[in-house]
């Protein structure tokens, strides 16, 4: 009954992606003005992995090679975490920067 319930979540988050790039594709095709921002956005995410990327270590730990990790994967996983610090960093000082030049134009 679990293996089928399990299926049954991966044909849903399979749908709900692809409906997602089907409706984002329908919307960049009716309005290109507003795609260009969405296209930058997207271009900023994948600049900001490939510098992770970069950073990253493939070094690995006794545990890595206990799991049978490679060591591609284990920079993966370093880039991975290296993304999700700079995205929470760049996240806060967005949202400091939105309050307090809110808090300066209310004048």
């Amino acid at each position: 009954m679990i293996d089928f319930g399990l299926w049954i979540g991966y044909l849903l988050a399979m749908a709900g992606a692809a409906g997602m790039l089907v409706f984002s594709i329908r919307n960049i095709i009716g309005n290109p003005k507003n795609a260009k921002y969405t296209l930058m956005g997207v271009g900023a995410i994948v600049v900001l992995f490939l510098l992770s990327w970069v950073v990253s270590s493939s070094e690995l730990t006794p545990r890595m090679v206990n799991l049978q990790a490679s060591e591609s994967m284990s920079k993966m996983i370093g880039a991975g975490f290296i993304m999700l610090y700079l995205m929470g960093v760049i996240t806060v000082a967005a949202i400091f920067y939105v309050e307090i030049k809110k808090l300066f134009s209310r004048k």
